[in-house]
């Protein structure tokens, strides 16, 4: 991953943060509901790609196991948070 990427991926992270502090609209749980499934996509398929070609790794199967199952628990709380009322 080339170096601006991933310093425009680290700030936009930064400003979803940022903003989920002060913007609360059902348009934007939505849009925070729908990044954090196609993180969960995107790092489900990552933890499939290094069992299949590193599975003697152990410490990155399990970390990046560990960061799939975060964001599992991520999904279910944005959806939860999705329910509450504005």
């Amino acid at each position: 991953m080339n170096l601006q990427f991933r310093i425009a991926f680290i700030w936009f992270s930064m400003l979803r943060v940022l903003l989920t502090i002060y913007l609360s609209s059902k348009g934007y749980r939505l849009f925070l509901f729908m990044w954090a499934i196609i993180l969960l996509l995107l790092n489900l398929v990552h933890v499939g790609e290094t069992i299949y070609k590193e599975a003697s790794d152990l410490s990155q199967v399990g970390l990046l196991s560990f960061v799939a199952v975060a964001n599992i628990l991520l999904v279910l709380d944005i959806r939860k948070w999705r329910s509450i009322e504005v």
